[in-house]
């Protein structure tokens, strides 16, 4: 990634950040909103004569993410040892996606976020048919225990899934193939962020900021090992290069 399109990603995340903290504390009625057009008084979420199939696309999609951050961790020892890429991803690249795993999902949202937030469930409150209160994002309350809704695991997951994918399609396939790729990977993103907010597992908070921490993180990684790697291989080659002294003039 070249550092003008690195700054200018940074900017937009910038952006949709401000947008998005302000939008949800201006109106957190927002998540109520979206959250009743899937809703039914006396049947419950409208989805969930589709759920079984949704469900099991949401497993499936689930073992794919957890593949690929296990054979992450695998593949940075291994090509630590090896002192070789592998699979056409050099070290960097797997640890990359291995940081990216274990600083966003692993480590703010499920060991943050998801346990202390106390934010209940779409399902699990008073209005679609739960016990509990609504809380709005951000605002930590003591409606839920464990595993809350703020912010979402799976959503942050699939999002460094997807970043995954398309770094493998970079590295793999030439530039339709990338495109292609890119597109199939984003298209999980987008399915499971739908699975949980229709089926009343998260608001829309919720899934909005957790692809937004996930993003911010890797994009952060990436300024740290991708392109500061390349900076400082480039330094280094440069300062090996021999210093070519002016012929003295006749």
């Amino acid at each position: 990634m070249r550092a003008n399109t690195y700054r200018r990603t940074g900017l937009w995340l910038l952006i949709m950040w401000t947008v998005a903290v302000c939008l949800f504390e201006a109106f957190p009625q927002i998540d109520l909103w979206v959250t009743a057009l899937f809703y039914t008084p006396k049947l419950g979420f409208t989805a969930g004569w589709l759920d079984p199939v949704l469900e099991y696309l949401r497993q499936r999609i689930w073992d794919l993410s957890v593949l690929l951050a296990v054979v992450s961790l695998v593949m940075v020892g291994l090509c630590a040892v090896l002192r070789r890429p592998l699979l056409r991803l050099t070290l960097r690249d797997w640890a990359w996606i291995m940081l990216s795993y274990l600083i966003g999902p692993v480590i703010l949202v499920n060991g943050l976020f998801k346990a202390y937030s106390g934010r209940a469930r779409p399902a699990e409150i008073l209005p679609f048919g739960g016990e509990h209160l609504f809380t709005r994002a951000w605002q930590f309350a003591d409606q839920c225990t464990s595993n809350c809704s703020f912010v979402s695991g799976e959503g942050a997951a699939v999002v460094i899934l997807s970043l995954g994918l398309w770094l493998v399609g970079r590295r793999w396939c030439g530039a339709r193939g990338q495109a292609r790729a890119t597109g199939w990977a984003w298209g999980l993103s987008v399915f499971v962020l739908l699975q949980r907010l229709v089926t009343g597992r998260h608001f829309l908070s919720d899934l909005t900021f957790a692809a937004l921490i996930s993003l911010t993180i890797a994009w952060a990684l990436w300024g740290l090992l991708q392109n500061g790697g390349q900076r400082r291989a480039e330094l280094t080659k440069a300062g090996q290069e021999p210093i070519r002294r002016p012929s003295p003039r006749a």
